[in-house]
């Protein structure tokens, strides 16, 4: 053998010894478990990624469910189709919601809520009106059904609909969807006294004046010119008026009288909770639509010592209660894999032992209403990590996995708490193999 070629015989040596040292035991030299040039079929969102097949891959914009996933709840729930509209979803049967112009957003889940207003369709019954007359059945409402009603003016000065409802000292939320008519603005309140509400331009999509006692108020677009507005406050416990006024401008609800002149109301809501939830019909009682549960028992894809899980999903509202999106775990707290949205509106992945050092790794990105996050969570022995929309959030290098013959049960959207995360989620992706942390970035990023 030449001496040049012995040269670098041992400088390929070398390099290979360095590689050997330098990279942990799960991960190859190839930075993908070995399996370099396997393409996984994610689809859109991790097209052009070349690596390892993942076991396990579920997508929720598809508009069915896998089939080894269990889906129960959303008793008296409601969901958008594809053509916007409205629709009831059935007992048990899983919620695949729509934005406004059809685009798919992945499977709802929400905890329990009950709508506390009666006849949330029928402002001419349970609702009484002051200077005001109420047309049912006027115009299509956001179901495609002619039953939304139009509040008229009878005279000058202030005009509304109002109901008293029972609420304790805790955060509530009343909405109300409504389309501008020969009036553009809105002024809702849930109040004993003072007035505490905010105006919304039913015109241009956006809040005007928000008054003292309100913590929060929002307008959506759901599209055919119709917005839910909403307020949330925390008021004293009793009764309090939920009182939806007619307004001619910002912060004026006075209005001088003109023949045939109002607007279009649908779907009154007033619920425990700091931030709206998918709306529930009431009529002669209030109504509760009981929670979401997306589970899987089969867990036998699982690898205890390595791996990598991928969620993707959005928030329609951010609320500081902090919200489980993914678990799993032993059928309880004692031994799990935790995705969090923690109250400071960041994704944080956690694990817990029953007798060792628990894990976590908090995200770095704040998460913004509406706009699709997506998260890694890479795992192996003294190494925790997670990945937010591109953002690496740190290391932990002490952390101990659960214990390895105890999981049981994947719970999507929630945890064994039945904490559930109020959230669309798109995708759900594991990976036996505790990827490298590049991998991570150019997935989420």
């Amino acid at each position: 053998m030449g001496q040049t070629m012995k040269f670098a015989l041992i400088r390929l040596l070398a390099v290979a010894a360095l590689i050997f040292v330098i990279l942990p035991a799960h991960v190859s030299a190839d930075g993908f478990g070995g399996m370099l040039g396997k393409r996984p079929s994610m689809g859109s969102g991790l097209s052009g990624f070349t690596g390892p097949s993942p076991t396990v891959n579920y997508i929720f914009t598809r508009g069915s469910l896998p089939g080894n996933l269990t889906y129960a709840g959303a008793d008296n729930g409601t969901f958008f189709d594809s053509s916007g509209v409205l629709q009831a979803s059935g007992s048990d049967a899983p919620r695949f919601d729509h934005d406004k112009d059809g685009n798919p957003l992945g499977i709802l889940i929400e905890e329990a809520r009950t709508n506390s207003a009666l006849q949330s369709e029928d402002f001419g019954t349970t609702w009484a009106p002051t200077r005001a007359s109420v047309t049912t059945d006027d115009q299509a409402a956001p179901d495609g059904n002619g039953t939304a009603d139009k509040v008229i003016l009878v005279s000058n000065d202030s005009h509304y609909v109002e109901q008293t409802v029972t609420v304790t000292a805790a955060p509530w939320t009343f909405s109300v969807f409504a389309r501008a008519a020969e009036l553009d603005w809105i002024h809702i309140i849930l109040q004993a006294g003072a007035n505490a509400g905010a105006f919304f331009d039913l015109t241009n999509g956006v809040v005007g004046t928000v008054q003292g006692g309100v913590n929060t108020a929002g307008i959506d677009d759901i599209g055919g010119g119709w917005y839910r507005v909403w307020i949330e406050r925390t008021p004293t416990s009793g009764g309090q008026v939920a009182r939806i006024f007619l307004a001619e401008a910002d912060n004026d609800a006075i209005i001088t009288f003109a023949a045939d002149t109002g607007i279009h109301l649908w779907g009154a809501q007033v619920e425990l909770g700091s931030t709206p939830t998918s709306y529930i019909p009431t009529t002669t009682g209030t109504v509760t639509r009981t929670a979401d549960s997306l589970t899987a028992t089969d867990v036998s894809w699982f690898r205890a010592a390595v791996g990598t899980f991928f969620w993707e999903g959005s928030f329609p509202y951010v609320d500081t209660v902090s919200r489980a999106i993914l678990t799993l775990d032993d059928g309880d707290i004692t031994d799990r894999f935790l995705f969090t949205r923690a109250s400071s509106e960041t994704i944080t992945f956690s694990t817990t032992h029953s007798s060792d050092t628990d894990g976590a790794s908090d995200g770095l990105a704040v998460i913004s209403v509406n706009t699709t996050v997506s998260v890694t969570g890479a795992f192996a022995d003294d190494d925790v990590n997670s990945i937010v929309d591109g953002a690496s959030s740190g290391q932990d290098t002490s952390a101990a996995l659960p214990l390895a013959d105890s999981m049981t049960t994947l719970r999507i959207g929630k945890d064994s708490d039945g904490n559930e995360c109020n959230c669309h989620i798109e995708r759900f992706t594991y990976w036996p193999r505790r990827m490298i942390d590049n991998f991570g970035i150019s997935i989420t990023n």
